[in-house]
């Protein structure tokens, strides 16, 4: 290969971190795109503004709240405001970090591939098929983003065979996922310390409350297995709100020290500000102040 087509593989192997397209490639990643080159960066593009319609919709809901607007030296845990609120603070703050990850890298696939530097099957979403997120496991292995799984995945593959585990044995399988969840966790703590040095390694501990959530869950499927019971609709929809449930419990640890420390106010780069003008408006023509309301209801439910 001549030089330049040497130095632009190792970069790919340097940062395509699922190894798209290689041997390494990691498992479950969403499908390759098929499509042409033009019609890849027009579906892209599409999808892309919608994300960062959705950042949008979710930030406007941070801003909302006075919750997020908190001095540090007031600030509350997103579980304060009861569990219906509890689930909406979950929920826009991971949207708006989903958004975070998705569109920059959706705005780089588009450029690559409208570029011609590389075809649309190197660029398959970010993350997987929501339907997928059924388990916890699932929600982990399938869905979520995996920019981190190989590593993290070889640390416990590492673990395992050090403790002479038998491959493919209950043991071995729980011992990868405790060490790769705490790799995962490591691996987030120099992000903390970037933020300030007092909060090194706040985000830690939820990560290895999933890898214990998931061996309660494979447990109770194991069990409920034994009894006879397979994959059927009703089966998924239990899953779903187990999935949901946990999660909405187990953000906070994650999120709680970052609102704290004021991450939430920080302005998206790509953020439109159409959310509150169009609120602005339906209330001069409706007298309907949804932006007045959920601050109000949300004040309401802070507590004294």
């Amino acid at each position: 290969m001549p030089f330049w087509e040497k130095f632009y593989n190792l970069q790919c192997i340097m940062n395509n971190t699922r190894g798209i397209g290689w041997n390494y490639q990691i498992p479950h990643v969403p499908l390759l795109p098929t499509e042409s080159r033009w019609r890849f960066a027009l579906k892209r593009s599409l999808r892309m503004l919608r994300f960062i319609l959705l950042a949008d919709v979710s930030q406007t809901y941070i801003d909302l709240n006075p919750l997020f607007s908190l001095p540090e030296a007031r600030a509350l845990s997103v579980r304060d405001q009861g569990l219906l609120l509890q689930f909406f603070n979950v929920l826009a703050y991971a949207t708006r970090s989903y958004c975070v990850l998705t569109v920059p890298y959706d705005a780089t696939a588009v450029a690559a591939v409208a570029l011609g530097f590389t075809e649309p099957k190197a660029w398959p979403t970010l993350v997987g098929r929501w339907k997928d997120a059924y388990t916890l496991r699932r929600f982990w292995g399938r869905v979520w983003q995996q920019m981190m799984r190989r590593f993290v995945s070889a640390g416990g593959k590492f673990a395992a065979r050090t403790l002479r585990c038998a491959p493919g044995s209950w043991l071995s399988s729980h011992v990868q996922l405790f060490v790769g969840f705490t790799l995962s966790g490591l691996a987030h703590v120099p992000g903390d310390a970037m933020v300030h040095p007092k909060w090194t390694g706040s985000s830690f501990w939820f990560f290895p409350a999933q890898a214990a959530a998931i061996m309660l869950e494979d447990a109770v499927i194991a069990r409920a297995r034994e009894r006879g019971l397979r994959d059927t609709r009703w089966e998924r929809t239990v899953g779903y709100l187990w999935t949901v449930s946990w999660l909405t419990y187990s953000v906070p640890w994650f999120v709680d020290w970052a609102v704290a420390a004021g991450l939430a106010r920080d302005r998206l780069p790509f953020q439109p500000h159409v959310v509150r003008p169009v609120l602005a408006a339906l209330a001069r023509a409706t007298g309907l102040d949804v932006a007045q309301w959920v601050t109000a209801q949300c004040a309401i439910a802070l507590p004294s």
